[in-house]
């Protein structure tokens, strides 16, 4: 939650005023203390003038809001994209009014970032034209209720969770996604929410206890250390969200009764949520590749298991054809060093097979995955051409 803090007059309070302009300045851009967080924009005085664009010539770009970072091509979130491989356009307030649902759309993903813990005026044109570019947001969505720009400095965490994120948000070839950090927008959360899709409830509750409660490939190693005792690792958590968003971390040091209770049991206030491919609540999801292939062939099935986002190593997994034609069939595999374990399997009839995983961790339950199909489909018929004389 903010905190606030005041500084006396005199001498104190001018040795805080050259402090901050060396840090507007640049000069000291390590020294983000994290017990005086601003409750409004900071000047970084390099904010686009139009579209300032970075990145490798001719890959796919995210657009960026320019007051929603902090050094526009130079920030966390465009080094994050660029590291990922793709381009950044970095637009001013009048060139992001200007774009078109089309341009919008051409994007791999769109993206708000944290100005160093932010009111909801640094959000102004993304929420002015929200209406134009919402609806073209289809791929992977990623709501992060903190601001790890803030905090970086002094928490590594923070930049895992502006990477990862930035992966996930991308992870969708071919569709545009949404980062969305809330910074410390608080209430006024919900506006860059609800618009995505309703049902988003704020809670400003918990501080600095995070735990990671879902599994997904472009988030492995996003661990609890990593997000929690950041001295305020929280600023918007969620007491209802919609059903298709899975919560990813959750604050448990709550004062409040809990809204979410994860599949391992852990109670909290999720204060980041996803929606989007291969996202799965718990610590164990499945895929199938491929998921469609002809009777007699070989389908590979793979589950990755990692507990509060830690790969886990030598846990047996036991995969279970839970409906189709080889309804009952059941395989296991033991997890690697990066938590993956593989069964492969063929089918001798047509139909569609839904198939499920599960891990039980040493002194806790048993938790299952996600579904997935594989469609067996039988072989066309061979066409015989019978001889025709004429005589």
């Amino acid at each position: 939650m903010l905190k606030q803090r005041w500084l006396g007059k005199g001498k104190v309070g001018a040795a805080f005023g050259v402090l901050a302009a060396l840090m507007v300045l640049g000069a000291l851009p390590a020294l983000a203390a994290d017990n005086t967080e601003p409750s409004s924009t900071p000047a970084d005085g390099v904010h686009a003038t139009t579209i300032t664009s970075a990145g490798p010539s001719g890959a796919p770009k995210v657009l960026i809001l320019d007051t929603t970072v902090i050094g526009g091509t130079t920030s966390q979130e465009a080094q994050a994209a660029i590291a990922l491989g793709f381009g950044v356009d970095v637009a001013d307030a009048t060139s992001w009014a200007a774009l078109t649902p089309t341009e919008f759309s051409s994007y791999r993903a769109i993206v708000l970032g944290d100005p160093r813990c932010s009111s909801i005026s640094s959000f102004a044109a993304a929420v002015a034209n929200i209406s134009t570019w919402a609806p073209t947001v289809n791929g992977n969505v990623i709501a992060i209720g903190t601001d790890p720009v803030f905090h970086y400095g002094s928490h590594p965490g923070a930049l895992s969770l502006i990477s990862k994120s930035m992966a996930f948000a991308t992870g969708q070839p071919g569709k545009t996604g949404y980062y969305a950090d809330l910074s410390c927008t608080g209430s006024s959360s919900t506006q860059l929410l609800n618009p995505i899709e309703s049902g988003w409830t704020y809670a400003n509750d918990g501080d600095n206890a995070a735990h990671v409660v879902a599994t997904n490939p472009f988030l492995t190693g996003l661990t609890d250390a990593e997000l929690s005792g950041w001295n305020s690792s929280v600023h918007e958590a969620f007491t209802a969200w919609p059903s298709d968003f899975i919560p990813i971390a959750i604050v448990t040091d709550l004062s409040n009764p809990p809204a979410y209770t994860a599949p391992d049991g852990t109670q909290g206030d999720p204060y980041v949520l996803g929606r989007g491919t291969g996202l799965v609540a718990g610590a164990i999801s499945l895929t199938g590749t491929p998921a469609s292939l002809d009777v007699g062939g070989t389908a590979t099935l793979t589950a990755l298991v990692q507990p509060s986002g830690t790969p886990l190593a030598g846990a047996t997994v036991t995969f279970t054809v839970t409906s189709g034609p080889n309804a009952g069939k059941t395989g296991t595999g033991v997890t690697d060093s990066t938590g993956t374990a593989t069964f492969t399997y063929s089918s001798a009839v047509a139909g569609t097979d839904t198939w499920s995983a599960s891990f039980t961790p040493v002194g806790a339950g048993a938790q299952t995955s996600n579904d997935v199909t594989v469609e067996w489909t039988a072989p066309p018929a061979p066409i015989v051409i019978a001889p025709h004389f004429t005589g």
